[in-house]
Protein backbone atom coordinates (compact mmCIF):
# COMPACT_ATOMS: atom_id res chain seq x y z
CA UNK A 1 0.00 0.00 0.00
CA UNK A 2 3.06 2.55 0.71
CA UNK A 3 6.08 2.00 -1.33
CA UNK A 4 9.47 1.68 -0.09
CA UNK A 5 12.55 2.65 -2.35
CA UNK A 6 15.30 1.83 -0.12
CA UNK A 7 18.70 3.52 -1.51
CA UNK A 8 21.93 3.55 0.49
CA UNK A 9 19.97 2.20 3.50
CA UNK A 10 18.21 5.19 3.54
CA UNK A 11 14.50 6.34 2.52
CA UNK A 12 12.31 8.84 3.48
CA UNK A 13 8.61 8.31 3.21
CA UNK A 14 6.18 10.77 2.03
CA UNK A 15 2.67 9.02 1.93
CA UNK A 16 0.70 12.44 0.89
CA UNK A 17 1.59 16.00 0.44
CA UNK A 18 -0.91 19.25 0.30
CA UNK A 19 -1.37 21.39 -2.77
CA UNK A 20 -3.33 24.17 -4.20
CA UNK A 21 -6.59 22.71 -5.53
CA UNK A 22 -5.90 23.64 -9.22
CA UNK A 23 -3.58 25.53 -11.04
CA UNK A 24 -3.55 28.11 -13.58
CA UNK A 25 -4.61 31.58 -12.78
CA UNK A 26 -5.60 33.77 -9.43
CA UNK A 27 -8.92 32.09 -8.26
CA UNK A 28 -10.31 32.94 -4.73
CA UNK A 29 -11.45 29.67 -4.16
CA UNK A 30 -8.25 28.12 -4.42
CA UNK A 31 -5.40 29.29 -2.23
CA UNK A 32 -2.14 28.84 -2.04
CA UNK A 33 -0.23 27.21 0.31
CA UNK A 34 2.97 27.78 2.32
CA UNK A 35 4.63 24.26 1.98
CA UNK A 36 8.44 25.49 2.50
CA UNK A 37 10.13 22.78 4.45
CA UNK A 38 8.21 20.52 7.13
CA UNK A 39 8.77 23.03 10.15
CA UNK A 40 6.78 26.06 10.47
CA UNK A 41 10.11 28.50 11.67
CA UNK A 42 9.20 30.72 14.51
CA UNK A 43 6.81 31.42 16.05
CA UNK A 44 4.70 34.52 14.51
CA UNK A 45 2.76 37.38 16.48
CA UNK A 46 -0.63 37.24 15.96
CA UNK A 47 -0.48 32.87 14.98
CA UNK A 48 -1.31 30.37 17.69
CA UNK A 49 0.91 27.43 17.23
CA UNK A 50 0.42 23.77 16.92
CA UNK A 51 2.49 20.93 16.52
CA UNK A 52 1.42 20.02 13.31
CA UNK A 53 4.42 19.39 10.84
CA UNK A 54 3.37 20.04 7.40
CA UNK A 55 2.09 22.97 5.18
CA UNK A 56 0.09 26.58 6.31
CA UNK A 57 -3.05 28.15 4.76
CA UNK A 58 -4.72 30.85 5.48
CA UNK A 59 -8.51 31.11 5.67
CA UNK A 60 -10.67 34.09 4.83
CA UNK A 61 -13.51 33.92 7.83
CA UNK A 62 -16.39 32.18 6.88
CA UNK A 63 -15.23 31.37 2.95
CA UNK A 64 -14.96 27.82 1.91
CA UNK A 65 -11.92 26.99 -0.06
CA UNK A 66 -10.70 23.93 -2.09
CA UNK A 67 -7.41 22.32 -1.43
CA UNK A 68 -6.01 18.66 -2.60
CA UNK A 69 -4.45 15.71 -1.39
CA UNK A 70 -1.48 14.39 -4.03
CA UNK A 71 -0.56 10.83 -3.33
CA UNK A 72 3.31 10.34 -3.39
CA UNK A 73 4.21 7.07 -1.41
CA UNK A 74 0.58 5.33 -1.21
CA UNK A 75 -1.78 3.65 -3.67
CA UNK A 76 -3.90 5.03 -5.39
CA UNK A 77 -6.68 2.49 -3.94
CA UNK A 78 -6.09 3.04 -0.07
CA UNK A 79 -8.56 5.14 1.33
CA UNK A 80 -8.05 8.49 2.36
CA UNK A 81 -10.19 10.65 5.00
CA UNK A 82 -9.79 14.18 5.94
CA UNK A 83 -10.81 15.39 9.59
CA UNK A 84 -10.14 18.04 11.52
CA UNK A 85 -8.73 18.24 15.36
CA UNK A 86 -11.20 21.55 16.05
CA UNK A 87 -14.35 20.92 13.95
CA UNK A 88 -16.23 23.90 16.28
CA UNK A 89 -13.52 26.08 14.30
CA UNK A 90 -12.90 24.12 10.83
CA UNK A 91 -15.95 22.47 8.96
CA UNK A 92 -15.31 19.61 6.61
CA UNK A 93 -17.71 20.69 3.69
CA UNK A 94 -16.75 17.82 1.23
CA UNK A 95 -16.32 14.92 1.22
CA UNK A 96 -19.06 14.08 3.06
CA UNK A 97 -17.79 12.93 6.51
CA UNK A 98 -14.47 13.71 5.72
CA UNK A 99 -13.97 10.85 2.94
CA UNK A 100 -13.32 9.06 1.31
CA UNK A 101 -11.32 11.26 -1.04
CA UNK A 102 -12.36 11.05 -4.59
CA UNK A 103 -9.64 10.96 -7.48
CA UNK A 104 -9.09 13.93 -7.97
CA UNK A 105 -7.67 14.52 -4.32
CA UNK A 106 -9.36 17.57 -3.79
CA UNK A 107 -11.68 18.36 -0.54
CA UNK A 108 -13.32 21.62 0.89
CA UNK A 109 -12.69 23.00 4.29
CA UNK A 110 -14.37 26.67 5.47
CA UNK A 111 -12.81 27.99 8.67
CA UNK A 112 -16.23 29.07 10.77
CA UNK A 113 -14.47 31.37 13.68
CA UNK A 114 -11.28 33.57 13.33
CA UNK A 115 -8.89 32.61 14.86
CA UNK A 116 -4.52 33.11 14.69
CA UNK A 117 -4.97 28.79 14.33
CA UNK A 118 -7.70 26.57 13.84
CA UNK A 119 -6.25 22.90 14.63
CA UNK A 120 -4.63 20.85 12.04
CA UNK A 121 -6.19 19.19 9.50
CA UNK A 122 -5.45 15.67 9.10
CA UNK A 123 -5.11 13.10 6.16
CA UNK A 124 -6.18 9.67 7.80
CA UNK A 125 -6.13 6.55 6.10
CA UNK A 126 -8.96 3.97 5.68
CA UNK A 127 -11.38 5.88 7.80
CA UNK A 128 -11.85 9.31 9.91
CA UNK A 129 -10.33 7.59 12.93
CA UNK A 130 -7.36 5.67 11.50
CA UNK A 131 -3.54 6.45 11.30
CA UNK A 132 -2.17 9.90 10.76
CA UNK A 133 -0.39 10.20 7.00
CA UNK A 134 -0.35 14.13 6.65
CA UNK A 135 -1.05 17.01 8.39
CA UNK A 136 -2.04 20.31 7.19
CA UNK A 137 -2.16 23.71 9.47
CA UNK A 138 -4.64 26.57 8.74
CA UNK A 139 -5.28 29.72 10.26
CA UNK A 140 -8.53 31.66 9.88
CA UNK A 141 -8.43 35.50 9.73
CA UNK A 142 -11.33 38.18 10.28
CA UNK A 143 -11.91 40.40 7.19
CA UNK A 144 -10.04 43.41 7.05
CA UNK A 145 -11.15 45.65 3.67
CA UNK A 146 -8.84 48.31 1.87
CA UNK A 147 -10.52 49.76 -0.70
CA UNK A 148 -9.38 50.78 -4.22
CA UNK A 149 -10.06 53.72 -6.47
CA UNK A 150 -8.91 53.02 -10.09
CA UNK A 151 -7.69 55.95 -12.18
CA UNK A 152 -7.63 56.06 -16.11
CA UNK A 153 -5.22 58.79 -17.09
CA UNK A 154 -5.50 60.71 -20.27
CA UNK A 155 -2.07 62.26 -20.71
CA UNK A 156 -1.99 65.50 -23.19
CA UNK A 157 0.36 67.90 -23.98
CA UNK A 158 -0.09 71.67 -25.02
CA UNK A 159 -0.18 70.62 -28.80
CA UNK A 160 -1.65 67.11 -28.28
CA UNK A 161 -4.51 65.13 -26.74
CA UNK A 162 -3.61 61.90 -25.54
CA UNK A 163 -5.82 58.98 -25.73
CA UNK A 164 -7.66 57.67 -22.33
CA UNK A 165 -6.32 53.92 -21.25
CA UNK A 166 -8.88 51.38 -21.73
CA UNK A 167 -8.25 48.03 -19.73
CA UNK A 168 -11.10 45.44 -18.70
CA UNK A 169 -10.35 46.93 -14.75
CA UNK A 170 -13.33 45.06 -12.74
CA UNK A 171 -11.29 41.70 -14.22
CA UNK A 172 -8.16 42.77 -13.02
CA UNK A 173 -8.98 43.75 -9.07
CA UNK A 174 -11.17 40.36 -9.19
CA UNK A 175 -7.66 38.98 -9.43
CA UNK A 176 -6.25 40.79 -7.10
CA UNK A 177 -8.84 40.70 -4.61
CA UNK A 178 -8.53 36.45 -4.68
CA UNK A 179 -4.49 37.08 -4.56
CA UNK A 180 -4.79 38.71 -0.99
CA UNK A 181 -8.22 36.80 0.27
CA UNK A 182 -6.41 34.22 2.11
CA UNK A 183 -4.57 36.63 4.39
CA UNK A 184 -8.39 38.30 5.44
CA UNK A 185 -7.08 41.24 2.89
CA UNK A 186 -9.82 42.39 1.10
CA UNK A 187 -8.88 44.78 -1.81
CA UNK A 188 -12.54 45.84 -2.09
CA UNK A 189 -13.70 47.54 -5.60
CA UNK A 190 -16.78 49.90 -5.24
CA UNK A 191 -17.92 51.40 -8.04
CA UNK A 192 -20.74 53.45 -6.54
CA UNK A 193 -18.79 54.70 -3.72
CA UNK A 194 -15.81 54.88 -5.43
CA UNK A 195 -16.12 54.75 -8.96
CA UNK A 196 -12.98 54.60 -11.78
CA UNK A 197 -11.75 58.37 -12.36
CA UNK A 198 -11.06 60.01 -15.43
CA UNK A 199 -8.36 62.13 -15.28
CA UNK A 200 -6.54 64.13 -17.60
CA UNK A 201 -3.06 65.96 -17.00
CA UNK A 202 -0.64 68.18 -19.33
CA UNK A 203 2.94 65.97 -19.53
CA UNK A 204 6.09 66.30 -21.69
CA UNK A 205 5.13 63.62 -24.37
CA UNK A 206 1.59 62.79 -25.03
CA UNK A 207 0.26 59.46 -23.71
CA UNK A 208 3.54 58.54 -21.43
CA UNK A 209 4.70 59.56 -18.55
CA UNK A 210 8.38 60.35 -17.72
CA UNK A 211 10.61 57.16 -16.09
CA UNK A 212 11.51 58.33 -12.35
CA UNK A 213 15.12 58.52 -11.92
CA UNK A 214 17.68 59.89 -9.13
CA UNK A 215 17.02 63.62 -10.89
CA UNK A 216 13.46 63.41 -12.17
CA UNK A 217 10.59 62.35 -9.99
CA UNK A 218 7.98 65.53 -11.60
CA UNK A 219 5.67 63.91 -13.62
CA UNK A 220 5.28 60.48 -11.45
CA UNK A 221 4.33 63.04 -8.72
CA UNK A 222 2.45 65.62 -10.49
CA UNK A 223 0.00 61.80 -11.69
CA UNK A 224 0.28 60.99 -7.84
CA UNK A 225 -1.48 64.32 -7.11
CA UNK A 226 -4.51 63.92 -8.80
CA UNK A 227 -6.80 62.35 -6.73
CA UNK A 228 -5.93 64.75 -4.07
CA UNK A 229 -6.06 67.66 -5.91
CA UNK A 230 -9.89 66.28 -6.80
CA UNK A 231 -10.81 65.81 -3.60
CA UNK A 232 -9.73 69.40 -2.76
CA UNK A 233 -7.96 67.68 -0.02
CA UNK A 234 -4.58 70.07 0.99
CA UNK A 235 -0.85 68.52 0.81
CA UNK A 236 -0.06 66.32 3.60
CA UNK A 237 -3.66 64.76 4.26
CA UNK A 238 -3.80 61.61 2.63
CA UNK A 239 -7.23 59.99 0.72
CA UNK A 240 -7.68 56.37 2.46
CA UNK A 241 -7.68 54.61 -0.45
CA UNK A 242 -5.00 52.30 -2.60
CA UNK A 243 -4.79 54.90 -5.70
CA UNK A 244 -3.98 53.13 -8.69
CA UNK A 245 -3.07 55.11 -12.02
CA UNK A 246 -3.16 53.33 -15.28
CA UNK A 247 -1.35 55.26 -18.10
CA UNK A 248 -0.53 54.38 -21.67
CA UNK A 249 3.33 53.79 -21.02
CA UNK A 250 6.23 55.25 -19.71
CA UNK A 251 9.23 56.49 -21.26
CA UNK A 252 11.19 53.39 -20.76
CA UNK A 253 9.02 50.73 -22.30
CA UNK A 254 10.40 47.58 -20.15
CA UNK A 255 8.98 49.72 -17.01
CA UNK A 256 5.02 48.42 -16.93
CA UNK A 257 4.51 48.97 -13.03
CA UNK A 258 5.41 51.11 -10.09
CA UNK A 259 4.19 51.62 -6.40
CA UNK A 260 5.25 54.41 -4.30
CA UNK A 261 4.14 53.64 -0.46
CA UNK A 262 3.52 55.74 2.21
CA UNK A 263 7.30 55.72 3.40
CA UNK A 264 8.99 56.61 -0.17
CA UNK A 265 5.93 58.93 -0.47
CA UNK A 266 7.24 61.41 2.61
CA UNK A 267 10.70 61.29 1.43
CA UNK A 268 9.70 62.83 -2.33
CA UNK A 269 7.30 64.82 -0.75
CA UNK A 270 4.13 63.34 -2.65
CA UNK A 271 1.17 60.96 -2.41
CA UNK A 272 1.51 57.26 -2.70
CA UNK A 273 -0.27 55.56 -5.67
CA UNK A 274 0.36 52.32 -8.00
CA UNK A 275 1.08 52.55 -11.93
CA UNK A 276 0.67 50.30 -14.46
CA UNK A 277 0.70 50.72 -18.42
CA UNK A 278 -2.16 49.75 -20.37
CA UNK A 279 0.35 48.58 -23.44
CA UNK A 280 -1.01 45.08 -24.63
CA UNK A 281 -3.13 44.13 -21.93
CA UNK A 282 -5.60 42.46 -24.60
CA UNK A 283 -5.76 38.70 -23.10
CA UNK A 284 -5.75 36.68 -20.16
CA UNK A 285 -2.33 36.44 -19.76
CA UNK A 286 -1.83 39.88 -19.84
CA UNK A 287 -4.91 40.58 -17.22
CA UNK A 288 -3.07 38.34 -15.00
CA UNK A 289 0.10 39.93 -15.79
CA UNK A 290 -1.64 43.35 -14.58
CA UNK A 291 -3.14 42.23 -11.46
CA UNK A 292 0.06 40.60 -10.30
CA UNK A 293 1.51 43.79 -10.71
CA UNK A 294 -1.30 45.92 -8.98
CA UNK A 295 -1.25 42.85 -6.43
CA UNK A 296 2.60 43.00 -6.02
CA UNK A 297 2.37 46.93 -5.21
CA UNK A 298 -0.39 46.62 -3.01
CA UNK A 299 2.67 44.39 -0.86
CA UNK A 300 4.92 46.99 -0.71
CA UNK A 301 2.20 49.95 0.60
CA UNK A 302 1.93 46.91 3.72
CA UNK A 303 5.40 47.26 3.89
CA UNK A 304 6.54 44.20 2.34
CA UNK A 305 9.75 43.88 1.09
CA UNK A 306 11.04 41.77 -2.20
CA UNK A 307 12.16 37.91 -1.66
CA UNK A 308 15.12 38.29 0.86
CA UNK A 309 15.33 41.70 0.21
CA UNK A 310 17.15 41.20 -3.83
CA UNK A 311 16.31 43.54 -6.41
CA UNK A 312 15.55 43.12 -9.54
CA UNK A 313 19.34 43.34 -10.54
CA UNK A 314 20.11 40.30 -8.20
CA UNK A 315 16.77 38.28 -7.80
CA UNK A 316 16.45 34.96 -5.99
CA UNK A 317 16.48 31.96 -8.39
CA UNK A 318 15.14 29.34 -6.03
CA UNK A 319 11.51 27.65 -6.86
CA UNK A 320 9.85 28.87 -3.69
CA UNK A 321 11.34 32.47 -4.45
CA UNK A 322 9.55 32.23 -7.86
CA UNK A 323 6.26 31.50 -6.49
CA UNK A 324 6.22 34.13 -3.91
CA UNK A 325 4.01 37.10 -5.41
CA UNK A 326 7.12 39.92 -3.52
CA UNK A 327 9.64 38.27 -6.17
CA UNK A 328 10.70 41.24 -7.70
CA UNK A 329 9.98 40.89 -11.75
CA UNK A 330 6.69 40.65 -12.99
CA UNK A 331 6.92 38.23 -15.70
CA UNK A 332 9.62 36.39 -16.70
CA UNK A 333 11.09 34.20 -19.58
CA UNK A 334 10.11 30.51 -19.71
CA UNK A 335 13.03 28.20 -19.02
CA UNK A 336 15.48 27.01 -21.84
CA UNK A 337 15.17 23.65 -23.72
CA UNK A 338 17.49 21.34 -22.74
CA UNK A 339 17.32 22.02 -19.08
CA UNK A 340 20.83 21.39 -17.18
CA UNK A 341 21.86 21.70 -13.35
CA UNK A 342 22.59 25.31 -13.97
CA UNK A 343 19.34 26.71 -16.42
CA UNK A 344 17.29 29.75 -14.28
CA UNK A 345 14.85 28.97 -14.15
CA UNK A 346 14.54 25.48 -13.68
CA UNK A 347 10.97 25.02 -14.15
CA UNK A 348 7.75 27.04 -15.90
CA UNK A 349 4.79 25.88 -13.88
CA UNK A 350 4.46 27.12 -10.15
CA UNK A 351 0.97 26.81 -9.79
CA UNK A 352 -0.47 29.32 -12.09
CA UNK A 353 0.19 27.92 -15.45
CA UNK A 354 3.25 27.56 -17.45
CA UNK A 355 4.72 31.16 -16.32
CA UNK A 356 7.30 30.94 -13.46
CA UNK A 357 5.69 33.83 -10.93
CA UNK A 358 3.21 32.56 -8.53
CA UNK A 359 1.16 34.66 -5.90
CA UNK A 360 2.28 33.06 -2.50
CA UNK A 361 1.84 35.53 0.51
CA UNK A 362 4.06 33.43 3.02
CA UNK A 363 2.71 32.44 6.71
CA UNK A 364 6.10 30.91 8.11
CA UNK A 365 8.62 32.81 9.49
CA UNK A 366 11.71 30.39 8.53
CA UNK A 367 15.01 31.73 10.77
CA UNK A 368 17.29 32.26 7.39
CA UNK A 369 14.79 33.78 5.37
CA UNK A 370 14.79 38.10 5.85
CA UNK A 371 11.57 38.47 4.43
CA UNK A 372 8.93 35.68 6.04
CA UNK A 373 5.88 36.17 8.19
CA UNK A 374 4.38 38.40 4.91
CA UNK A 375 0.83 37.60 5.83
CA UNK A 376 1.03 38.76 9.45
CA UNK A 377 3.24 41.65 8.51
CA UNK A 378 0.83 43.34 5.97
CA UNK A 379 -2.17 42.29 8.50
CA UNK A 380 -0.51 44.27 11.01
CA UNK A 381 0.29 47.30 8.71
CA UNK A 382 -3.30 47.35 7.69
CA UNK A 383 -4.68 47.39 11.26
CA UNK A 384 -1.98 49.87 12.48
CA UNK A 385 -3.30 52.33 9.62
CA UNK A 386 0.67 52.42 7.97
CA UNK A 387 -0.68 51.78 4.61
CA UNK A 388 -2.15 54.90 2.80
Amino acid sequence: MITFNVKDDKQIIVPVRFARARNGFSIRDDPDIDDRGFARGRDVSGLSTTDARGPMVGLMVNHTVHLRVIREDIDDSAPLYITCTEPTVIEVVEPTGGGPLPNTGIFRIKGTTARGSAGKIQVRLGSSTGPVLGELEPHVFNRYTLPITPHRVRIDTATATGTRPDIPIERILRRVRAIWWPCGIDIRFDPTTRPTVDDNIRLSTVDTVRDPDADNWAEVKRVLGLQRQRLGLPAGTNDQSINWYIINRFSDPTTVGLGIRRQLANTLSCDPGIFTTSNGVNNDREIERVARTVAHEIGHFLTLEHVQNRHADNPVEDTYGRRQLMFPISWLPTSPSPRTLTTTPRIDDVGYGNEVRGCLLTLKNHPKHATDKETTSARTAVRRGRWY
